[in-house]
């Protein structure tokens, strides 16, 4: 029975266009990625704000998981941090 419904979610995903091959390993909630990326949730917010002086159009952008809930894509967080060590001078 739980086979069939995992088969079921599959095969909804496959017909949305959704590559469930290539699907993001893992979300990381706000504390996860402040662990991760070692900057305070005040600074993740400003970073993700357009207002904001500390602005960064590069960093990954939240994904909406409820009402008030929300997560990074583990990927994109990676890449980002890449991206960050690649411009050390």
């Amino acid at each position: 029975m739980a086979q069939q419904a995992i088969n079921t979610q599959t095969n909804r995903a496959m017909a949305s266009g959704y590559d469930v091959q290539n699907r993001p390993k893992k979300v990381l909630r706000i504390s996860e990625l402040t662990l991760r990326t070692g900057l305070s949730r005040s600074t993740i917010y400003s970073k993700l704000d357009p207002g904001s002086a500390a602005f960064d159009p590069t960093f990954p952008k939240q994904i909406k998981l409820g009402s008030r809930a929300v997560a990074w894509l583990e990927d994109e967080v990676d890449a980002w941090l890449c991206q960050q060590a690649g411009q050390r001078h």
